[in-house]
């Protein structure tokens, strides 16, 4: 009887002893995947998510025009009020053809029933219809007129995961800086476009400090960055300010805001543009590379260059509450074209 209880402890010893050990090998096991993770910015692995749900719908612009221009005889230069109704073939001496591009970002906000509907900044894909180039000389009584560019033609291009697809522009604000582009799909075609996801949130909840995710392409290059938010009643119908690091590109990229209880991540508004200025500066002429001379002090032509420069940290938004308000004033021909928003509605 002895042995027989001594025998039955030690098999309850051994299966005690064999639990313990699978029990420590699984805990091992769960402690180190969690160490082999990275902590998220968010300090959340949800907001991570949301955050990948939100670039989902944020998709690559690319928008170039080309201009036909006609150059004037520069010693019978005319006026602009002489060039109208007059065939610019017959009055030039040189005509070119020059190409032109801009970058952005766009949210893909409708896709149903055969056409889908995209928002952007208005002005990454406006395009002047014409542009006149006046002469550098001032006196005259009216201003002459050294050249004219007329728009020959111009191609949006939405890069998509795994192709390129053009779309038209068929909704602008010029003022709000804000545009719908759209496309109709043949039957045949079925494009991988994801409509936003995300809740539409109330951008009139912003507050001074609250932190902000932006979505977009600068670039060309995929990215998210977050930025703080100052309410500046000095931006007019733009609404937001933002302390985010712009380049070209991350125009009509998505804002995203994470909510108190952190229980969701909502749509909050649009990226519109950065603050600038025009930098005036002498460049010399243009050199090839074998004149190119780096230890040998330059004695050629200095001609003036402009160019648009960024002020870094800077940066003007689009509220949601201000692109509501864009699709309301907007809302009968989008739904004639067949486009409806139900994030705006």
């Amino acid at each position: 009887m002895k042995q027989y209880i001594f025998s039955l402890f030690c098999l309850v010893i051994s299966a005690t002893l064999l639990s313990g050990c699978s029990g420590s090998e699984k805990t091992a096991r769960i402690v180190h995947e969690t160490e082999t993770r990275y902590m998220s910015s968010t300090g959340s692995d949800f907001m991570r998510d949301e955050i990948k749900k939100g670039m989902e719908s944020v998709k690559r612009l690319h928008n170039s025009v080309s201009y036909r221009t006609y150059q004037f005889d520069l010693d019978n230069l005319p006026t602009q009020q002489e060039l109208i109704n007059t065939d610019f073939d017959s009055r030039a001496v040189q005509t070119t053809v020059d190409h032109h591009s801009k970058a952005g970002s766009a949210l893909i906000l409708s896709n149903r029933r055969g056409r889908t509907a995209l928002l952007t900044a208005s002005h990454i894909v406006t395009f002047p219809d014409t542009i006149w180039h006046f002469a550098e000389e001032r006196g005259f009584v009216q201003e002459k007129v050294e050249a004219v560019s007329v728009r020959q033609s111009v191609s949006r291009v939405l890069i998509g995961s795994d192709d390129v697809f053009g779309f038209e522009m068929v909704v602008n604000d010029p003022d709000r800086d804000l545009a719908v582009l759209s496309r109709n799909w043949k039957p045949n075609e079925r494009p991988r476009l994801t409509t936003l996801r995300l809740p539409t949130g109330n951008s009139d909840a912003l507050d001074w400090t609250d932190r902000i995710y932006a979505l977009g392409y600068p670039l060309g290059i995929e990215m998210v960055t977050s930025a703080m938010i100052s309410k500046s009643g000095q931006t007019g119908r733009r609404g937001m300010v933002l302390d985010a690091s712009f380049n070209r590109g991350f125009s009509g990229g998505s804002l995203f805001a994470v909510r108190g209880d952190g229980s969701a991540m909502e749509w909050v508004g649009i990226i519109s543009s950065a603050s600038g200025e025009t930098v005036d500066y002498l460049v010399p002429d243009q050199l090839r590379d074998e004149n190119f001379r780096p230890n040998l002090e330059y004695t050629g032509a200095i001609y003036t260059q402009r160019n648009q420069q960024i002020n870094y940290g800077i940066t003007f938004a689009v509220s949601v509450d201000q692109i509501k308000d864009f699709y309301s004033e907007n809302r009968d021909e989008l739904r004639r074209l067949g486009i409806t928003i139900r994030a705006l509605e």
